[in-house]
């Protein structure tokens, strides 16, 4: 859902008043949304640009996981995002003083986001909070970042910027770096200076990376007027003279896919819950959660008035019996014990889990059959979980062979199809040996090994 100023008052009060209320939500806003909002659950929230200072990030960061459960919270920036604040600084009609107020924060916020080491002990020390241990949860205690010696390549791009008249922008200056036979740099004279071409063993994204580095650390400033030249300032003489190194954070090309990208360090399970249930529990979770609704619903309130995931949770694990055993739910005061109490262990008392899920298999297994109960096909469950689609037939395959399912509930094939299968199967002794790989061979790899498996389980 969109929110921004454009909407009209009653188009934004219903995105509001849906992001409190429902579940599975997302909402691309401005900035400005979501500071008075008080919703617990937020799990996830991502900036698209550089916000103004720590204070600004801190404070939009802190809408996400307000509930204690884990939330991530995900920024992308640029050099155009610095180039840009930097400008609206210039340009606004703050007084100077107030305008080196903004550039202090600025500088503050883009060294937390430039920084190698624990970005939590970072934010907390700008809160005078000092003395804690790294988090080991952020991306730089994650997935320490590598730093070289870029003492040689921020003087090669210094230069550059200098022997071009400091009248261009990031990408003129990379292609004469490069020496990119262009015509608008043949007409400048600029294939004629000593640093044409001097940059080839960096990549344009990895000089991209260093500018923007460069830019962080106050050794280039955008011009004020917006014309996106960059200009050096007193800080870069001691760097360009030899006096002063420069580490870098080395510039890594992520892969654009991220296909199958483990949950792990955000701490998210692969269901809607906000911790691991196994499947029979996350069953009565979704039940009590459907309740929630109903009763928020009826008084009018967002669901999280009525309680938190955090308190579904516990009911869902600890399966309480009567109302003396509430008051150990976390989240149940009295009042809500009296309002909602008799309501909440009906659902639990009536709760017949599919027959399905009363099996000994194990939890992974089970997170797809529940997934399958949902009509979920194995695509769908494979996108769901982050698997290859191989696995989630695997899981069926193991259910197929407790007697839990029947193959033509999971495979789309037709007649001709598994007849196919069955006399490969048969031309290659498959229930005889166990081995797929003869028939899969046979069958020119047009089926999964998955699909196999299933037909497989069935017949042995």
């Amino acid at each position: 859902l969109a929110y921004h100023a454009g909407l009209d008052p009653e188009r934004r009060r219903d995105v509001q008043e849906r992001f409190l209320r429902e579940d599975g939500i997302i909402v691309v806003a401005t900035i400005a949304f979501g500071m008075g909002i008080d919703k617990p659950d937020v799990r996830f929230v991502a900036h698209l640009s550089l916000p103004k200072s720590i204070e600004a990030y801190y404070q939009e960061t802190g809408r996400a996981g307000r509930d204690g459960e884990p939330a991530d919270a995900w920024m992308i920036f640029g050099l155009q995002d610095v180039v840009m604040q930097r400008q609206w600084i210039a340009q606004s009609d703050a007084d100077e003083r107030q305008k080196k107020v903004q550039r202090g924060k600025l500088d503050k916020l883009i060294g937390l986001c430039e920084m190698v080491t624990c970005r939590r002990q970072a934010l907390l020390s700008y809160f005078s909070e000092s003395g804690a241990p790294p988090c080991g949860n952020c991306d730089n205690c994650l997935t320490p970042p590598e730093t070289i010696d870029g003492t040689v390549q921020a003087q090669k791009a210094l230069s550059t910027v200098f022997r071009t008249g400091q009248g261009f922008g990031v990408t003129y200056v990379i292609d004469v770096l490069l020496g990119k036979e262009d015509e608008r740099i043949c007409r400048n004279g600029h294939d004629q200076i000593s640093t044409y071409g001097i940059g080839k063993d960096f990549n344009a994204a990895e000089w991209k990376g260093l500018f923007r580095q460069l830019v962080s650390a106050g050794l280039l400033t955008p011009d004020d007027e917006g014309h996106g030249t960059l200009q050096l300032t007193e800080r870069a003489r001691p760097l360009l003279r030899g006096e002063e190194t420069f580490q870098m954070r080395r510039v890594v090309a992520l892969p654009r896919s991220r296909k199958g990208r483990s949950n792990k360090s955000s701490g998210k399970s692969s269901g809607a819950t906000p911790i691991p249930l196994n499947a029979l529990d996350a069953a009565l979770y979704d039940a009590l959660k459907a309740l929630r609704t109903k009763l928020a619903t009826k008084a009018k309130v967002p669901p999280y008035v009525i309680c938190h995931d955090k308190t579904l949770v516990e009911l869902a694990q600890k399966h309480p019996k009567t109302l003396d055993d509430l008051p150990d739910i976390t989240g149940l005061g009295a009042a809500k014990i009296k309002r909602y109490g008799k309501a909440l262990l009906k659902v639990i008392g009536g709760f017949k889990p599919d027959p399905l899920l009363d099996n000994k298999l194990s939890p992974t297994v089970n997170q797809t059959l529940a997934l399958h109960l949902q009509t979920q096909d194995a695509q769908a469950i494979a996108t769901t979980r982050g698997l290859e689609i191989s696995t989630v037939y695997g899981h069926f395959a193991e259910a197929i062979e407790a007697g839990l399912l029947e193959a033509g509930q999971v495979l789309s094939l037709d007649d001709d199809d598994t007849a196919a299968i069955m006399s490969a199967f048969e031309e290659c002794e498959t229930l005889d040996s166990g081995k797929l790989g003869p028939a899969h061979t046979a069958l020119d790899g047009r089926y999964d090994y998955g699909v196999l498996k299933c037909l497989l389980a069935e017949l042995s």
